[in-house]
């Protein structure tokens, strides 16, 4: 009883939450108990029901009238009724459940903070690296890439990894799926809207979670969706991988497809690449240290790296990249092999800068290094489709009514509806350039300026940034042209009105990009003070704590001042 009743109440919350009769998904109700079978909790349930009909029986010898309760829960009857309500779920949820046996499994991995120039296959697509002296940076993931579909030109919604993944798993922008802040009441991904591993569950699809960023967490609500999920900090790639074989077996043994997300941070300051990657490509003296404390020392002119400590972060850098693909580029490849009917999809949530605009780190600006990411999808051979390379302008956000549209699957009206579209057109060499939004809600770096929350526009070759009309700072405008100055060097905003005026036009109606947040849904939530454990210090060891604080109105070497709209003169 103990047992049945822990998990029935945690599947009565999940169930009131998400809203899940509203969208038809009332199976999950069922499924969400019975991922919640407690093995370890029915055992002692059990343990505990044969000592208490041991002692019952014992104390019915000794004691002529015995407490008429003890008397009952010792029969076999009630402890037989408890044991049946534990396993109800058990029972229940495979006759619910949908028959997906024809359908794709799908592993989704989420490679933290790699820049789409750092990954060899879009470096050649553009032209564009960041470290050109590294002649192969990812051979495995340009050979999977060169098998199925890459898209060299691929926009993340957001700079940093709450709102983008939460994007990327509701398939809406992060103005609307409300997971934005790093401390405050919207840090949390909103229980009641939909997602795809609560698409592809109710479905008849297994889902399983694992992630080592601690954005990415039961607490911030990620865990939504999935029937198994795993978090934690200190595991690498290759710990990911192993879980990820343990959950899933062996293929023979798989009974119906399953959804696998992996979010790997091995790609995350501080860059300390184990051997015999950690010294690969870092030919350098420096021994200078980049993580949250440092990040912030520098933003505030607290800390100064040299020229020479930037080329070190960007090689120890690579060198977590080079890791990643030799860790799960191989991984892919055994699984492509040994299963059919496999879809994979590869991308990052943001780049990283390393001086381009004088800062360092993401989540401050919305420039192409931050937001400009690698996209891959691939296919086992069963499945039929022929490899492409598309350089069409797609977003993060395309990811899930992609994954939707592959496996045959519709989005209730009654959820959220989606903003992104299907990239299927595009393999298939159809569909046009997409407009792409992206959104902070940072205040911005003392060494390139406080902006308060930004928005930006991107597209047809040129891109609109401007700061929140609501915020402290309205007016503060960029205007790039992105195929004359793919650098985001020079800010066009007070030469090219015209161009500006459009961008601007199409950004408001366009409903994606909002100027200010809404409440949110939950009360309270999302305050770290309040959680068990060492998140918020493993937040803010990854520069996620405190945002730096300091004046914005000079700019260092390298920052593009913006154009002040209000004032119509250059600021």
């Amino acid at each position: 009883m103990a047992s049945g009743l822990v998990g029935f109440l945690r599947a009565l919350q999940a169930w009131h939450e998400g809203a899940w009769a509203s969208y038809g998904d009332g199976v999950l109700f069922w499924e969400s108990w019975a991922a919640d079978f407690g093995t370890t909790r029915l055992i002692q349930a059990v343990v505990l029901a044969v000592v208490l009909f041991l002692v019952t029986k014992r104390v019915q010898k000794l004691v002529r009238k015995p407490h008429q309760l003890l008397v009952f829960l010792g029969r076999p009857i009630p402890v037989a009724l408890g044991l049946a309500f534990a396993l109800l779920p058990q029972g229940v949820a495979p006759t619910l459940r949908q028959d997906a046996s024809d359908k794709p499994s799908i592993i989704l991995i989420m490679l933290d903070t790699v820049r789409a120039d750092e990954v060899g296959w879009v470096r050649r697509a553009t032209g564009r690296a960041l470290l050109p002296e590294i002649e192969d940076p990812t051979p495995h993931l340009d050979s999977l890439a060169a098998q199925g579909a890459s898209f060299s030109n691929a926009v993340s919604q957001a700079p940093w990894t709450k709102p983008s993944t939460a994007t990327l798993l509701s398939g809406v922008v992060p103005g609307k799926h409300l997971a934005v802040e790093r401390n405050g009441p919207c840090t949390n991904f909103r229980a009641n809207q939909r997602t795809l591993p609560e698409a592809l569950g109710a479905a008849g699809w297994e889902t399983i979670g694992i992630s080592s960023n601690p954005n990415i967490r039961t607490f911030f609500g990620f865990h939504q969706g999935f029937q198994t999920f795993r978090e934690g900090v200190n595991f690498t790639a290759d710990d990911a991988l192993a879980m990820a074989d343990d959950f899933l077996g062996p293929p023979s043994k798989r009974a119906r497809p399953y959804f696998l997300y992996l979010h790997l941070n091995d790609a995350h300051f501080p860059f300390e690449a184990k051997a015999p990657w950690g010294g690969m490509y870092d030919d350098t003296s420096s021994t200078a240290i980049l993580d949250g404390n440092t990040e912030r020392e520098y933003r505030e002119s607290r800390r100064d790296f040299s020229e020479e400590d930037f080329r070190h972060f960007r090689l120890t850098h690579a060198e977590e990249i080079r890791y990643l693909d030799d860790v799960v580029g191989p991984w892919l490849e055994k699984q492509l092999a040994q299963q059919e009917n496999l879809l994979v999809v590869v991308l990052s949530d943001h780049g990283e800068e390393f001086h381009d605009h004088g800062d360092v780190g993401h989540g401050h600006t919305l420039n192409d290094e931050l937001l400009r990411v690698p996209l891959q999808l691939m296919w086992s051979q069963d499945i039929g489709l022929e490899p492409i390379s598309v350089s069409t302008q797609v977003r993060s956000m395309d990811v899930l009514p992609t994954l939707l549209d592959f496996c045959g699957l519709s989005w209730p009206s009654a959820a959220l509806a989606l903003d992104g579209e299907s990239l299927l057109p595009l393999l298939k060499g159809q569909g046009e350039s997409r407009p792409a939004p992206s959104e902070t809600d940072s205040p911005g770096s003392p060494r390139s300026g406080i902006t308060g929350p930004l928005r930006s526009y991107r597209y047809d070759g040129w891109k609109w940034i401007q700061s929140a009309n609501e915020g402290d700072y309205p007016g503060r405008v960029w205007l790039y042209h992105l195929q004359g100055d793919p650098g985001e060097i020079t800010n066009l905003a007070l030469q090219e009105t015209g161009r500006a005026d459009s961008l601007k036009k199409a950004q408001a109606e366009s409903g994606w990009l909002h100027n200010s947040l809404e409440p949110c849904a939950c009360e309270g939530c999302g305050v770290l003070e309040v959680h068990e454990g060492n998140l918020s210090a493993d937040l803010a060891a990854l520069g996620y704590g405190e945002e730096a604080t300091g004046e914005g109105g000079h700019f260092l070497p390298g920052s593009v001042p913006w154009a002040d709209i209000s004032l119509n003169s250059q600021d």
